[in-house]
């Protein structure tokens, strides 16, 4: 089983995504990535029922564009180490699960949604 460093505002740990339960409508932030598998990340999302919102660029007030978010995806391996702070910043106050993917390839979003799900049936 794969492991993700997960962080919640109580306390940061390593464990099993699968523990995270997530309500019906599903918001997700994803953070860093390549420009140019965008579509693709979009695609991945779409297809599995959640609703993207996609960050490849430090914008103004980050931290309050990802406040209305069920969980982080965080491409740690394209993004910047000031946009990596403020949005473990912004996962801590919010209580929003942070979910680090290392590389920022395609298949590694897929695995780590697919560690989303308890036996394919979704939360």
């Amino acid at each position: 089983m794969l492991y993700s460093y997960v962080t919640t505002k109580k306390t940061p740990r390593y464990e099993t995504i699968k523990d995270i339960y997530l309500p019906v409508q599903r918001n997700v932030a994803v953070v860093g990535g390549i420009l140019s598998l965008e579509p693709q990340y979009r695609r991945i999302l779409k297809e599995n029922n959640f609703v993207p919102r996609i960050y490849n660029r430090n914008k103004s007030n980050l931290r309050v564009k990802v406040a209305g978010t069920d969980v982080i995806f965080l491409f740690i391996a394209t993004v910047s180490h000031k946009m990596a702070q403020e949005i473990r910043k912004a996962a801590n106050g919010f209580d929003i699960p942070l979910v680090t993917v290392s590389p920022s390839s395609v298949s590694a979003l897929k695995r780590s949604i697919d560690e989303l799900f308890v036996d394919g049936a979704g939360i």
